[in-house]
């Protein structure tokens, strides 16, 4: 449904106000990350269409964009760095986009996946928990599930590392 309605697509690519446009990307951010969701814990395939171009929403506090259909473009916050309204589902986008990611490659190329999950950890940290005020419980909470999650992707690559340096043993014994 989401798909005939378009929210796969970008809607820059339309003539759509820039609230408008902000708004389907964030319908379609809760989509990508129910999709990873789904694959990840159900083992399900992405349903995500290979033509989804559709860009996070802005890293922003709610309260600074105004919501009219006939908004200037100037009334759409800019993207920011650091801890914002916007950061947790950002964070759950970007770890979904890695979990597909992930889930595209070849299940023995250990060391590429383990590279990707460093690079969206860095990415992470630069982007939202750099300057992120521990005292804070919603930073805390956001930290801790970024940790949760990557390692969490991290056991099940490791798991299939060791899967595949154990030898493969076969039952040989002669009973008499």
């Amino acid at each position: 449904m989401a798909q005939t309605m378009g929210h796969h697509r970008d809607p820059s690519h339309s003539p759509f106000s820039p609230w408008v446009c902000e708004i389907r990307r964030r319908i379609f951010n809760h989509l990508s990350c129910l999709d990873a969701l789904a694959l990840s814990s159900f083992g399900a395939e992405s349903c995500l269409p290979v033509t989804s171009d559709s860009l996070p929403p802005q890293n922003a506090d709610d309260g600074e964009l105004h919501a009219s259909r006939f908004a200037k473009p100037s009334s759409i916050p800019a993207n920011a760095t650091g801890f914002k309204d916007m950061t947790f589902v950002l964070v759950q986008r970007e770890i979904a986009d890695l979990t597909r990611h992930l889930s595209r490659l070849d299940s023995q190329d250990v060391k590429n996946k383990e590279s990707l999950i460093r690079q969206t950890e860095i990415s992470l940290n630069d982007k939202y928990l750099k300057d992120m005020d521990r005292s804070n419980p919603s930073q805390t909470v956001v930290a801790a599930m970024v940790e949760v999650n990557l390692s969490s992707l991290r056991l099940a690559i490791r798991y299939r590392k060791s899967k595949l340096a154990k030898p493969v043993t076969s039952d040989t014994s002669n009973s008499s």
